[in-house]
């Protein structure tokens, strides 16, 4: 999907649901993240993980994925500034190997469940050197960042 985008809330079960413009104008149908596998839009490759979106930002041994609502809303107002979104909507995910490989939400906050980022550790422990970059987890504010920071150096350490 390239044409414009249109974010809908269901507020009775208080998840989101998505729909386009096709390039005719028309909307298509409400889409819930989790009825849909993933997508291409502006050029953004977009995966949908449980009930939320994906938007892929770093690609490499291991895939760095942010918030797809954010990322969707970074496309869509580029007035606004990447930060705003990230500071609202700042949740993060990864997927070792290729870019359809299961993707694993990393928590941001001591609050949040920590099973994904267990199982993505269990399930490869090669990468032992990019998840004790990741120990800062439990930080509240901006784990994003050190996550995103931990992948990009893991990555660019793989490519010498």
């Amino acid at each position: 999907m390239d044409s414009d985008y249109i974010r809908t809330t269901e507020t009775n079960i208080g998840g989101a649901s998505i729909k386009f413009k096709s390039v005719d104008g028309k909307e298509t149908d409400k889409y819930n993240p989790r009825d849909i596998w993933g997508f291409i839009f502006k050029g953004q490759f977009f995966r949908s993980v449980d009930n939320e979106l994906a938007m892929l930002v770093d690609t490499g041994k291991i895939n760095y994925y942010i918030n797809g609502f954010a990322g969707i809303g970074i496309l869509t107002n580029p007035d606004h500034s990447a930060g705003h979104y990230m500071e609202s909507e700042s949740s993060c995910f990864l997927s070792p190997g290729d870019v359809t490989s299961k993707i694993y939400k990393m928590p941001l906050n001591t609050f949040e469940k920590k099973e994904d980022f267990r199982q993505l550790k269990k399930d490869f422990p090669q990468y032992k050197d990019v998840f004790d970059c990741m120990s800062h987890f439990g930080i509240p504010a901006k784990i994003y960042i050190i996550v995103r920071n931990c992948v990009a150096d893991f990555n660019n350490s793989q490519k010498k």
